[in-house]
């Protein structure tokens, strides 16, 4: 009965870790991180996830954790969530690409003071911001993309096993500007329509006010903007389905890179 007990107390250990990087990627992830989830649905989700994945673990590579003593655990376990927030923020970050896009949108547009609050990830979003966003998740949601990310996190236990200890080096820099630098670029790909199309309608409203300075431009320009933008925002949605397929190659090429640089390799 004692060495049972002992067994199943090994077996914890082991399960522990596995949720606590699974539970992280989930306190990240876009999707299923919002707070409109209850947290109860957010705890059943990542336990179950756990089991499953515990359940495909070579045990005799994490041999030395499944007999190691409560502090060792908590300090690895601490170690697994962050290895699941960081491939979870790698995704909240690309899924920040429409909210930005969003604000330069808004900004050419002339929407820009009207702000709003998303109740449901807790962020001061812009108009257009938001409606990407969420044509963004509905689109994430119609590819498989989030099972798509999910059986990478299960993976991930094979390339970064349990016992393996982070790697801290300088290369984390020039990933992080790589990332930053990605993510505005998209962000403007999204948004260089709208752009566009504003720079088209200030030009002929600057010709319009000097051939006809008796029309008031400042008064027939907003909602022309605002009709112009509507139409192109509606021609960029039309094409989210090659935009969140270019995107989720980019997450996955910089989860892989991040899974090397963790690793050291």
């Amino acid at each position: 009965m004692e060495y049972t007990l002992d067994y199943f107390i090994a077996q914890l250990n082991v399960l522990l870790l596995v949720f606590s990087r699974i539970a992280g990627y989930f306190v990240a992830d876009p999707i299923f991180g919002r707070n409109n989830l209850p947290n109860i649905f957010k705890l059943a989700f990542s336990l179950s996830m756990s089991f499953l994945i515990f359940t495909t673990l070579d045990l005799a590579t994490v041999e030395n954790i499944r007999s190691a003593g409560f502090f060792y655990i908590c300090i690895i376990a601490v170690k697994e969530f962050i290895i699941g927030l960081l491939i979870g923020y790698i995704v909240n970050l690309f899924f920040a690409v429409f909210m930005i896009a969003g604000g330069i949108v808004d900004t050419d547009v002339g929407f820009a003071m009207a702000r709003i609050v998303d109740p449901y990830s807790g962020y001061d979003m812009s108009i257009s911001g938001n409606f990407l966003f969420i044509f963004a998740a509905l689109a994430y949601l119609a590819i498989d993309a989030h099972h798509q990310l999910i059986r990478l996190v299960a993976g991930s236990f094979t390339i970064l096993p349990l016992s393996m200890n982070l790697s801290f080096k300088i290369e984390y820099l020039g990933y992080i500007i790589a990332l930053i630098d990605d993510m505005f670029l998209y962000a403007v790909k999204i948004a260089i329509p709208v752009v566009i199309a504003m720079f088209v309608v200030n030009v002929v409203m600057g010709i319009l006010a000097r051939t006809m300075p008796q029309m008031n431009v400042f008064v027939v320009s907003m909602p022309l903007k605002i009709f112009v933008g509507i139409i192109m925002i509606y021609f960029v949605i039309m094409q989210y389905d090659s935009i969140m397929i270019d995107i989720l190659k980019a997450i996955f090429n910089y989860e892989n890179q991040l899974f090397r640089l963790i690793k050291g390799s």
